[in-house]
């Protein structure tokens, strides 16, 4: 059963934009093996020295590329997942877990963690953690474990940067055992147990194995490396979305939210201070509840599904401490605490706070399943038992088959299918490239050099790839600056770099600018584009796109199809289906994107969709025509801003019609609704002044103007009264 699940959540679209460039890295390495350490894939920083933390598992993932080809890698992604969903699994019965909880327990993991679950170390590193989790505690020989934690200590610091993690476990377990931590007390405990001293040792051969890389102690010090450089680099550290706080996922609660969160949560821990607390039952009754508000009616910025899970798992353990202290259960509370203060500075960490809620919750939910039925007087027949297990995970794999796990960022495993996603990846720009034999140097967008590398490489270097120890930190932040930032001066890039040839991911939201003035450039021309990738170039001879034409022939593909059928319950997804709805926002031409608007609403409606659209409307003057769709959406999306927005523009046509009818009383409650959406615009003002000089009200119409100039903040209420003939007699000092 957790193969199976494990699988089921291994079956995605390829879409980690770093996983091409660790296969085009490993078979580098394979063919060259004294270039770990030596970054010849940049084209500015050809022989570019850096760590390579990750070697062994680019060696890995190459040699699973060379042996099957793509297929090859989809397999590897799935085992990574079988392989941190038995992980979870063991570790979950090392610490007390029945069979029943711990499979319940692997179910939750995936969810939380679905956004994280890709072909990389990261997958390896959680595996490997759940693995060592389980070792501090597991009924093993001392002998045994004085070789088995420092031998996955060494292999995993050849596999990625995380092994950091490990240690600070194995810390931890010292520092308990050295309060007289309880927690191995409550299995039956194996032959030569560590003792304190021992749980020291084991910490000190574990650093020792940590200096068996080929860089040795700079791969053992590249975490802290990394830390100082996030500490330092502000630019760096708000580039990467995954780096970015973990505490911004809790902004825009105001108050009353803020109490419907914590009370429940307050109260709880003080019952389980209580004697009532000794109750699991009650504890964990108390412990739900207090999760439910997080689930029902989190932080807007919280509405993903995995971090709102997590947030529940975190709220559910938390609950459970103080029994865990009054116990002297020391370990898992810091573990809980040390992953916790871990995750808060960034988002990527915040998959760790599962497993370390999970080793809190896993005894206390395996003896609340033992006094359930005593409490209720009531033991379910195996079969019934077994069938609410089998539905659990039906449930979860259909969650992810279905492709409702909406994702926390957008190189997150979302769309189930085999191979490359053809949609988030230039596999077509690239074969253009090839086949149209394109001249370097290229220019690409950070997100996407991975996969160029490995289509190009060695043939051509890129511009820019998502390892950022492969260049200095000065040359991320040039890249931020001068090509998709405000500093962007095409010309001046391409003079200083001689490129020639431009490959750019219309998805991101950070090449927009860069789109932009490519569009805008006599010297650039289009000439491919699909869904995933545009092409521009300034060879000489490179005919250009006819992009209406482009248009319509893009328009007539099938882009909405899930990997499950939609009569099992398969669910369209608006990226990527919107990429070139934005793309031909970007470039200015709001007619292509309305058009693909229309073509895309009835397939995969959703509120960011809704506002292209409505903004495409705008800047094609079409807005007040779809007055009556726009107020339809805006019930649909009470709490979308941009939707009242578009609301309020869409209905300022229409009053501007009604008084041309002369239809003043519509007109006046026409404006009365914009002054609800927007209590502090001035323009409904300027209009009620004209709507009340057409009725003959001239008193009226000053009093509605004097309001309007004590809104407008930036004169146009103003420009816009002067220029009126009717007004501007009344707007005269």
């Amino acid at each position: 059963m957790i193969v199976t699940l494990g699988a089921i959540f291994g079956l995605h679209y390829l879409i980690d934009p770093d996983l091409f460039l660790h296969i085009t890295v490993g078979h580098d390495i394979l063919a060259h093996p004294g270039s770990i350490g030596v970054s010849h894939f940049i084209e500015a920083h050809p022989s570019f020295p850096y760590v390579e933390d990750k070697w062994l598992a680019c060696v890995l993932v190459a040699l699973a590329h060379a042996i099957a080809g793509l297929d090859g890698v989809m397999g590897y992604q799935i085992a990574l997942c079988v392989a941190v969903a038995v992980a979870w699994y063991v570790m979950q019965r090392a610490w007390g877990a029945s069979r029943a909880v711990a499979v319940v327990g692997v179910a939750l993991a995936l969810l939380t963690c679905n956004f994280r679950l890709e072909p990389r170390p990261d997958t390896i590193s959680h595996a490997l953690l759940a693995l060592t989790i389980a070792l501090t505690v597991a009924p093993q020989p001392r002998r045994r474990l004085l070789w088995m934690i420092p031998l996955v200590l060494a292999f995993w610091i050849n596999l990625h940067g995380y092994f950091v993690n490990g240690l600070l476990v194995l810390l931890a377990a010292a520092v308990a055992a050295l309060l007289g931590d309880r927690t191995s007390g409550m299995w039956p405990s194996a032959p030569g147990s560590l003792t304190t001293r021992d749980r020291f040792l084991l910490l000190g051969l574990a650093l020792a194995a940590c200096l068996l890389h080929p860089q040795g102690w700079q791969a053992l010090a590249s975490p802290l490396s990394l830390l100082v450089q996030l500490q330092q680099d502000a630019g760096f550290r708000g580039s990467i979305q995954e780096f970015q706080p973990s505490t911004r996922l809790f902004a825009g609660a105001g108050p009353l939210q803020w109490t419907i969160l914590l009370g429940p949560l307050l109260v709880a821990l003080l019952v389980a201070g209580t004697a009532r607390g000794r109750s699991v039952l009650s504890r964990q009754g108390l412990a739900l509840l207090a999760a439910l508000p997080w689930l029902v009616w989190p932080p807007r910025a919280l509405d993903a599904f995995a971090f709102r899970l997590i947030v529940m798992l975190l709220i559910m353990a938390i609950v459970e401490l103080p029994v865990c202290l009054r116990e002297r259960r020391w370990l898992g509370p810091m573990l809980l605490l040390g992953f916790t203060i871990l995750a808060l500075p960034m988002v990527r960490n915040t998959a760790l706070l599962t497993p370390a809620a999970l080793i809190v919750l896993a005894p206390a939910w395996t003896a609340l399943a033992r006094a359930l039925p005593v409490t209720l007087s009531w033991r379910p027949p195996p079969l019934v038992a077994r069938a609410a297990l089998v539905a659990i995970v039906v449930t979860v794999g259909w969650l992810r088959l279905s492709d409702r796990l909406n994702a926390a960022v957008v190189s997150a495993p979302s769309r189930t299918g085999w191979g490359v996603d053809v949609d988030r990846f230039p596999v077509g720009a690239t074969d253009f490239v090839v086949r149209e034999n394109l001249p370097g140097p290229l220019l690409n967008n950070f997100d996407i050099g991975g996969y160029l590398l490995y289509r190009l490489y060695p043939e051509q270097r890129v511009f820019i790839a998502g390892n950022t120890a492969m260049y200095p930190p000065s040359f991320l932040q040039y890249y931020l600056a001068r090509v998709t930032g405000p500093e962007l001066d095409l010309d001046a890039l391409t003079s200083a770099h001689g490129i020639q040839t431009v490959i750019v991911d219309i998805v991101s939201p950070v090449t927009t600018r860069l789109l932009s003035r490519l569009a805008a450039s006599p010297n650039w021309g289009l000439v491919f584009l699909d869904h995933a990738a545009a092409v521009y170039t300034r060879a000489a001879g490179a005919p250009r796109l006819d992009l209406e034409r482009r248009a319509a022939e893009l328009a007539r593909e099938d882009h909405f199809r899930p990997g499950l059928p939609t009569w099992l319950g398969g669910q369209p997804l608006t990226s990527p289906s919107a990429n070139l709805a934005v793309f031909f926002q970007t470039v200015r031409r709001p007619d292509l994107a309305l058009r693909e608007f229309d073509h895309l609403w009835p397939q995969v409606p959703s509120e960011a969709l809704a506002v292209l659209g409505g903004t495409a409307a705008m800047h094609t003057g079409q807005l007040g025509e779809r007055l009556p769709w726009l107020e339809e959406t805006q019930r649909q999306y009470p709490d979308s801003e941009a939707m009242k927005k578009l609301l309020f523009f869409g209905l300022a046509y229409r009053v501007d019609a009604l008084l041309n009818q002369r239809a003043l009383a519509e007109a006046e409650r026409t404006l009365e609704r914009m002054r609800k959406l927007e209590p502090e615009a001035c323009g409904p003002f300027t209009a009620l002044a004209k709507a009340a000089l057409l009725g003959g009200d001239a008193t009226k119409a000053r009093s509605m103007l004097a309001e309007a100039a004590r809104r407008d903040a930036d004169g146009a209420c103003r420009q816009q009264a002067a220029a009126d003939p009717l007004l501007a007699p009344l707007s005269r000092p």
